[in-house]
This record gives C-alpha cells, sequence and structure tokens, in this order.
C-alpha cells in the first residue's frame, strides 16, 4: 500500500479496483438526499419532477431496505424502473441508466455480485483503510460530476455520524481516514470547501 498503509480505490479500468456502495451506510433520508444531489438537474429544474422523483425514491428505498439486506445503487434503479416508470420520473431514470451503463457502473455493483463485500468510506475508517477515487473528467463530464457528488454526499454523512458518535474531535481525528478525490476540481460544487472543513473535523482528510 501506499506508506505501508492499505488503500482502496475507486476506478472504472484500474485492476486492483473494489465495489463501492456510497449509500450502504446511510438512513433512508440519507440516501434520498444523496441522489438527488448527485445528479444534474439542470439550470432550472421542474420543482414537481423534483418532488415527484424524490416520492418514487423514498417509496423505492423504504420497500428495499426492509429486510435489512445490503442495497446498492442497481438495486434502487431496478425497482424504480419496474414501479414508478412515468414521465414524471423519466428524468431521474435516464440519469441512473447513465450512471450504472458507463464504465463507472460497475463499480458501483454491491460486493456480493463481486465476491467480496462492498467497500463504504465508514468501513474504509474502521479498517484505517485510504481510499483513493479516480473520477477523471476527461470523456464523461457530468458522469465523473455525479460520481463525485456520491463521494463528498457519502463523506458529509459520514462526518456528521462522527461527530454524533465520537467522544471528543481529538478521538475523531486520531481515527483518521484519507479520502483522495482524483481531479476533484472537476467535482467543486458550492458546498465542498464547507464540507472539506467539516470532515477535517471529523479527520476525515479529503
Amino acid at each position: 500500500g501506499v506508506h505501508g498503509k492499505q488503500y482502496a480505490i475507486f476506478s472504472e479500468f484500474d485492476p486492483e479496483a473494489v465495489s463501492f456502495n456510497p449509500i450502504a451506510d446511510m438512513t433512508n433520508t440519507q440516501r434520498v438526499s444523496t441522489i438527488m444531489r448527485s445528479f444534474d438537474w439542470g439550470e432550472k429544474p421542474n420543482q414537481y419532477y423534483l418532488n415527484q422523483s424524490s416520492s418514487a425514491l423514498s417509496d423505492v428505498l423504504e420497500k428495499l431496505t426492509k429486510d435489512g439486506h445490503e442495497v446498492d445503487l442497481f438495486d434502487v434503479y431496478q425497482e424504480l424502473k419496474s414501479k414508478h416508470d412515468k414521465e414524471e420520473t423519466s428524468g431521474i431514470l435516464a440519469q441512473f441508466k447513465m450512471l450504472l451503463n458507463s464504465d463507472f457502473g460497475k463499480c458501483f455493483r454491491k460486493g456480493l455480485a463481486n465476491g467480496k463485500p462492498s467497500m463504504t468510506l465508514k468501513k474504509a475508517r474502521a479498517e484505517k483503510i485510504c481510499i483513493y477515487i479516480g473520477c477523471s473528467t476527461q470523456g464523461y463530464s457530468s458522469i465523473a460530476k455525479t460520481v463525485g457528488k456520491m463521494f463528498v454526499s457519502e463523506a458529509m454523512n459520514l462526518s456528521y455520524w462522527i461527530g454524533k458518535t465520537s467522544e471528543s474531535q481529538q478521538e475523531a481525528i486520531s481515527n483518521g481516514i484519507g479520502l483522495f478525490i482524483d481531479e476533484a476540481g472537476s467535482v467543486l460544487f458550492p458546498d465542498f470547501i464547507d464540507l472539506v472543513n467539516k470532515c477535517r473535523g471529523s479527520g476525515i482528510n479529503i
């Protein structure tokens, strides 16, 4: 590993890449907001369609997470497509399809599909593993941005969880995690700097 540390790679072409499931360690509310924030709704999103999409996602996630099994983006897409395929959700379905059919898609399959458990930032922190996220925007700008936002959102949720469960900031920082986002500039969005500062306070070094 890098400097004797274990690391896990998210990449569409690296042979050492592992499966990541950014929505695994979230509540359904966090899952809905992560997915909605990660997709690109254009300059002037249609609020009605956004609400319908959020609501459909909520229904789907409630159903999928009932039995406690791991749920990944593919499960969410399949269920959404089979139960909520209508005009109001056509935008979210199209974006799911583009993401999951892209070169990055296979990286989001839950671990069981690849025979080893999927990686999450929470797990990486527990196992002291560094994370490297390669989402170069060359050739896939909007999809790479979606990928970047998924991980940034996961980091925000982890930061919140660490804040709630750590005895002190010192403890949080001593159990730190390194998260490297390749070409981070391309995934920057307004909350990013705020996020980086919050995360550093909870030991997530982006």
